[in-house]
């Protein structure tokens, strides 16, 4: 049961790293993925190393108000410290 909920959260969080990248093509920017999925993509070439519960995604300071924005207006949650759920 363990290895089908750490599934569901890669497949989950493989949406959401699609989702992201679609939001930076259409506003004409780019992002660099940190920690976990990143760590896990480039060792092993795939998202089954470990899972994590969070993306985390740095992108330039002129472009995270933009993103926000579109990405609330795209079904994300903001938060008070300025993170997302979807």
């Amino acid at each position: 049961q363990a290895g089908t909920v750490d599934l569901l959260r890669d497949r989950r969080q493989q949406a959401v790293v699609s989702r992201l990248a679609d939001a930076l093509t259409s506003l004409g920017g780019h992002g660099i993925l940190l920690k976990g999925m990143a760590l896990r993509m480039r060792a092993t070439g795939t998202n089954v190393a470990r899972t994590t519960g969070d993306v985390d995604l740095l992108v330039p300071s002129a472009l995270a108000p933009r993103l926000r924005r579109h990405l609330l207006a795209h079904g994300f949650t903001g938060s008070a410290d300025g993170g997302f759920s979807t």
